[in-house]
């Protein structure tokens, strides 16, 4: 019986150090437009600036405190916290920034500080640390307008005890560029 039981127990214990390294997505892929066309892989060398957006505390009472305070007419219309309460109130816990931190560094990335609301933290490495970090290939992109891009092929993932922190990866791709809402495309021509 001591055979079986010790079988079994080796087991269990793999069983459950592979399920707290598990890899689990904390992204996606970009949308690439149609008749885009990969160049190859990003250079190995390439930098690459990301940020990671952590899983704030209390998402529901976010989401309801957002509501409130952008609503005209409820008790708490603008009335909004100041960078420390909502830290304290929705931001990443200590522990829980240490441990994505930690993880990062293990990759070989360079880790920058937290920001003030404890809700993300900036990132960078080269394109090969970038790849190995979050299990992702890096490639150049050639878009219908002719800019050359670079994007994810495939989601990024995290060790399931670091990814249960991170709710996304922001900058593996830069397909769609940045763009300030309210401004119109003055280069068509009228008909």
């Amino acid at each position: 019986m001591g055979a079986p039981l010790s079988a079994a127990l080796l087991a269990f214990g793999a069983a459950t150090a592979s399920a707290s390294t598990a890899l689990v997505k904390v992204g996606s892929t970009p949308v690439i437009t149609h008749g885009a066309r990969v160049l190859g892989s990003l250079p190995s060398t390439n930098k690459l600036d990301l940020t990671i957006a952590l899983r704030p505390q209390d998402p529901a009472g976010l989401q309801a405190l957002a509501t409130e305070v952008s609503t005209p007419g409820t008790p708490l219309f603008r009335r909004y916290l100041s960078v420390s309460r909502f830290a304290q109130q929705f931001g990443a816990a200590p522990l829980q920034i240490a441990s994505v931190e930690s993880a990062l560094r293990s990759q070989g990335l360079s880790v920058g500080t937290v920001t003030a609301n404890d809700l993300t933290i900036p990132v960078s490495g080269t394109a090969a640390q970038v790849e190995k970090a979050f299990s992702v290939s890096e490639s150049q992109v050639k878009l219908p307008s002719g800019r050359t891009a670079y994007a994810n092929a495939q989601a990024p993932r995290l060790q399931s005890n670091v990814a249960r922190y991170v709710q996304g990866v922001i900058g593996l791709d830069d397909v769609t560029l940045e763009q300030p809402q309210g401004l119109a495309d003055h280069t068509q021509t009228a008909p």
